[in-house]
């Protein structure tokens, strides 16, 4: 269960980093890629699919 989110912003050059981070159980990592995935995940498997996508016609993008 999480319980707090933390969101932090920084400036790199001409980068701008946001890091969005929780004190929940985490991800897997042999899932940490597959969370981008059409698909996957327990509803629709949409959600960070549509953001990665939408992200990439802007040269921005997402990681875990």
């Amino acid at each position: 269960m999480v319980t707090s989110i933390r969101i932090y912003a920084e400036i790199s050059g001409e980068d701008l980093f946001i890091t969005i981070a929780d004190d929940g159980v985490g991800i897997s990592p042999e899932n940490e890629e597959k969370i981008f995935e059409r698909g996957f995940g327990k509803n629709t498997g949409l959600g960070l699919f549509l953001v990665r996508e939408i992200l990439s016609f802007t040269g921005m993008s997402i990681h875990e």
